[in-house]
Formats: structure tokens, C-alpha cells, sequence
């Protein structure tokens, strides 16, 4: 066996060997020797997962019962890196700071946290798996600054080009009709028809005219009051 069997695994793959056998004390060996020689922040989270784990596989080989403060400690260790971890995925070089990254975390978050990781922990390896690359377009899609980037390359089609000349074009002749030769605003009242209106006229608009002459309470009131 190769003296690094873990040297060409990602971060991720190692995180999920982890996972996956983290009762298995040969490979917590094995993944300890791996992140030794690595440096990065993930690594450096899931080392200390590993040595905590490392602790409770050799306390249960030796048969001693461990005192409930080493216990919890150890529970709050793991829990609290995995905390770390977990949130830290995501990030990169140059990304915004995430405060849960801190493994100063407090005991609340840390639970919190277990809650999240047992409702993502029912989600089947497929369907992580599709959201993982998912996300992975998604991000290269922000870090690509090429023209072959459609969110920067814009491409004005002939669709586009109408709705770009309305924004550009009629707006601006609108509001140059609304203005005067100064720039003050002014808006133009409209004349009055002169008669009445041809709708007006019809028997039908008539009729209801007269009916509620009579009996609208609000005219008969405002009428009342002149």
C-alpha cells in the first residue's frame, strides 16, 4: 500500500471518506497521515474531526468508560468542526467572511447545526450529488469574465433592440414634450369636449341617470349640503 492512498483525493472526497467511516480506525489513520501534508482551512477543520474521532475509536478499543466531561467534549469537538466545515464548503478564495467558519462557535449554533446536517443527511447521494453540480455551473458562471459569459456578453437581438429604442427613444421624446424651453416640468391640461359625449346620449345612460338622481344616497346628500 502506497504510503498516501489519499493523495489524489479532493477535500470534498476525503470530507465524505470521513463521513463514511468515521468509526473505522485504520482510515482515520489513514486520512491523518493524508492532511498532514495539506494546509488549507478545510483541511486544517477536518484534521481536528479526525482527531477527535481518532479519540473516541481508541477509548472504545481500550474498554474505558469515558468520563461524561470528555464525552461531551469530544461530542461538541466533532459537532463543532463538522459545524465549521460544513459552512465553510462553499466558500472561496476572496468570498465574503462567513462568521460560523469561527470554530468558536456556541453550543446553541453548534446544535442548531446538527439539526441542518440531519435534515441535508436525508437527502439520497444522487440528489446531493445533482445540486452539487448545480451549484458548481452556478459558480462558474460568476467567475467566468470571458465573452462567452451571456451575463456579460450582451447580445442585442432584434426583439431587444425595440424594447432598448422604447427605453432610449420614446421616453426621452415624452418627457421633451412635458418641458419647456428652461427644463421646468409642465403638464398640459386637456379641453373640455364640447356637448356631451356620443356614450352619454343612448337611452340607456339616460335612464340610469334619472334613477339615480333619485335614489343615490351620497348625491342626494352631497346635494343637500350645497
Amino acid at each position: 500500500m502506497p504510503s498516501r492512498p489519499y493523495q489524489s483525493k479532493r477535500i470534498d472526497e476525503l470530507e465524505r471518506i470521513f463521513k463514511e467511516m468515521r468509526s473505522d480506525g485504520p482510515t482515520l489513520e489513514l486520512l491523518w497521515r493524508e492532511l498532514e501534508h495539506r494546509s488549507t482551512h478545510r483541511a486544517g477543520q477536518l484534521q481536528r474531526n479526525v482527531a477527535a474521532a481518532r479519540k473516541v475509536v481508541g477509548r472504545a478499543k481500550s474498554g474505558r468508560t469515558p468520563d461524561w466531561r470528555d464525552a461531551m467534549q469530544t461530542q461538541l469537538q466533532l459537532t463543532g468542526t463538522d459545524l465549521a466545515s460544513s459552512q465553510c464548503v462553499t466558500r472561496n478564495p476572496g468570498s465574503l467572511p462567513n462568521r460560523m467558519c469561527d470554530t468558536n462557535v456556541s453550543g446553541v449554533d453548534v446544535v442548531r447545526q446538527a439539526e441542518m446536517n440531519d435534515r441535508f443527511g436525508m437527502l439520497d447521494r444522487g440528489e446531493m450529488d445533482r445540486l452539487g453540480n448545480i451549484y458548481e455551473q452556478l459558480r462558474l458562471k460568476l467567475l467566468d469574465l470571458t465573452k462567452k459569459n451571456r451575463m456579460l456578453n450582451y447580445t442585442i437581438s432584434a426583439r431587444s433592440k425595440r424594447q432598448l429604442q422604447i427605453v432610449d427613444e420614446v421616453l426621452e421624446e415624452a418627457y421633451s414634450k412635458l418641458v419647456d424651453d428652461d427644463g421646468s416640468f409642465r403638464v398640459a391640461h386637456l379641453d373640455e369636449p364640447e356637448g356631451f359625449p356620443p356614450e352619454e346620449k343612448t337611452e340607456e345612460f339616460v335612464d340610469a341617470l334619472e334613477h339615480a338622481k333619485v335614489s343615490d344616497i351620497d348625491y342626494l346628500t352631497a346635494l343637500d349640503n350645497l
